[in-house]
This record gives C-alpha cells, sequence and structure tokens, in this order.
C-alpha cells in the first residue's frame, strides 16, 4: 500500500550512496523511487547492482519501490521518471540528487579528456540537477512542501593540490560540481516561502563498492586516494534520512550539512558504526552491505 506514504525520487540507487538513502528513507516509511541507468548487471557498468535489487531491499526494510531506469545524460529520461512518479503516487516529498558522472575524462587531464565526456558530465552533474528541482517544485509547492537534498563534495569549495589520476580527479568533475552546490545556496530563498528545503548534504569520504569490487577498474580503484579515512555508506545515509524526516526540514535549508557531523552530533550510530571499513587490500564490497 502506498497511499498515505511520503514518496522520494533517489538517482544513482542502484549501489553505494544511493542504495544507502533509499533503505534508509525506507526505514521510515517512505516509497521510494529507485532510479539508476543500471537494470541488470554490467549493463552499463562494471559494478555490482542494479535498480530492481535496490528496490528488493527497499521494500524488506518496510518502504514500497518503484523502479525507474534513468540516464541523467537524458533530459527526457529526467522527465519522464518525474511524470511516473506523480502519476503513480501523486506527490513528491523528497528528492535526492545523488548520481554523478564516473567514466570517460574522471579523472583524466584536461588535454586528454574529450568534450563529448566533458558534455556528458556537464549534463549528468549539473544539467539534470537543475531539470529535478524545475520539475518537482510545482507538486511540492501545490503540497506544501518538500525537501531536495543535493549530494556534494569538497571539491566544490576547495581545489585539490593533487593532479588528475594522482589522488584527484579531472577539471569537469570540480567544475561542474561547484556550479550544483550552487543551487542549493541560492535557491533555498526563493522557495522557503513554500515550505520547500533546498539542502547540500557533503557525504564525506564514503567507502564505496565501485572502490572496493574488482570490477572498479583501475581507473577508480588506483587513482592514489588514500583510503585509511573512510567511512560505510550509512553515515551519508542516515545524514540524509534525518534531514528529510525531521520535524523542521527548513532548519537545513540553504547550507551545507557535512554527513559525520550531523550523525555524530545527533547520536545516530555508535562507534562501532562509524569505524572505517577500509582494511587495504582485504577490503571487500561485503563490508558495504546492508545494516
Amino acid at each position: 500500500m502506498t497511499q498515505g506514504k511520503k514518496v522520494a525520487i533517489v538517482t544513482g540507487a542502484s549501489r553505494g550512496i544511493g542504495k544507502a538513502i533509499s533503505i534508509e528513507l525506507a526505514r521510515h516509511g517512505y516509497a521510494v523511487v529507485v532510479t539508476a541507468r543500471s537494470t541488470t548487471h554490467k549493463e552499463v557498468t562494471p559494478w555490482p547492482g542494479t535498480i530492481h535489487e535496490t528496490a528488493e531491499e527497499v521494500k524488506k526494510a518496510g518502504g514500497s519501490a518503484l523502479p525507474v531506469r534513468l540516464d541523467l545524460s537524458s533530459m527526457e529520461d529526467v522527465r519522464n521518471v518525474v511524470d511516473v512518479t506523480v502519476k503513480e503516487f501523486g506527490r513528491i516529498d523528497v528528492v535526492v540528487n545523488n548520481a554523478r558522472y564516473v567514466g570517460e575524462g574522471y579523472v583524466a587531464m584536461f588535454v586528454d579528456t574529450s568534450w563529448e565526456a566533458l558534455d556528458q558530465m556537464i549534463s549528468t552533474n549539473l544539467r539534470a540537477a537543475l531539470l529535478l528541482h524545475k520539475l518537482c517544485l510545482p507538486p511540492m509547492i501545490d503540497q506544501g512542501g518538500g525537501v531536495f537534498i543535493n549530494l556534494t563534495t569538497t571539491e566544490a569549495t576547495r581545489e585539490s593540490p593533487h593532479m588528475p589520476g594522482k589522488g584527484g580527479t579531472g577539471l569537469g568533475y570540480p567544475v561542474t560540481k561547484v556550479a550544483a552546490h550552487r543551487i542549493a545556496q541560492t535557491l533555498a530563498k526563493e522557495v522557503r516561502q513554500y515550505g520547500v528545503s533546498v539542502v547540500n548534504l557533503d557525504p564525506g569520504h564514503t567507502l564505496t563498492e565501485r572502490h572496493v569490487a574488482p570490477e572498479g577498474g583501475a581507473a577508480v580503484q588506483n587513482a592514489g586516494v588514500d583510503r585509511s579515512d573512510t567511512h560505510t555508506v550509512w553515515v551519508p545515509a542516515r545524514a540524509a534520512a534525518y534531514i528529510a524526516t525531521c520535524r523542521n526540514p527548513l532548519a537545513f535549508t540553504g547550507k551545507t550539512v557535512v554527513a559525520r557531523q550531523l550523525v555524530e552530533e545527533m547520536g545516530l550510530m555508535t562507534s562501532e558504526e562509524l569505524a572505517t571499513p577500509w582494511k587495504g587490500a582485504e577490503t571487500t564490497s561485503h563490508l558495504l552491505e546492508t545494516r
């Protein structure tokens, strides 16, 4: 039954942080529209996880799930997700912009990155996020409120000292993420009057399947990044769920919330749960499974 349930759209939900956020929202009784490109294993990426597998986890956690394929480089796909959500549930309460571009040029030098890859980064990281805000605001305003949670990065506010592929990303990632980062700060003052919150969530250094799975590939696994200070996907997931379900989400609007700080401040996880899952070469994706 979905009647009376609040509804969330989560992008990049086939694995990693998006999957964990979907499950956490389900634990609060949400109906979750689970979106990503992966409908079958290795359909578009080498990493494990599909929207259908996440949908099953959402149901096990007590929520309702609607898996919908979404390629964020396709504005037609973005429009379809919103149309399907409104048609199926009649409302949109939470939108989590989690997905990001990881592909050609992500950790490459600018001179070695094709314009096509840069254009796809712009579409995935920025254009799609803007369109989701544009399309989801009207139903939120009509129903009297809603919450946008936009996953951000420290690279949106400071420059990495590391070269691409040696601890740093390529130019396209920080450029598009800093633009997306500004959405919350700028839009919040416009939509506060309607009870709509727009929040940046910094997940912190989060260990995901793509960093440890054998299928992950050298581009991500061997980018020269120290993983010893990482935490699990459940840290940003608990933070996102708290922002979405707390009594007054407007307390966070226009702000950048650091996930670990919020989780520690509100006592949402134990010290054991906050411990890093990183075990060097012995780390496996099994450590990141549902808790």
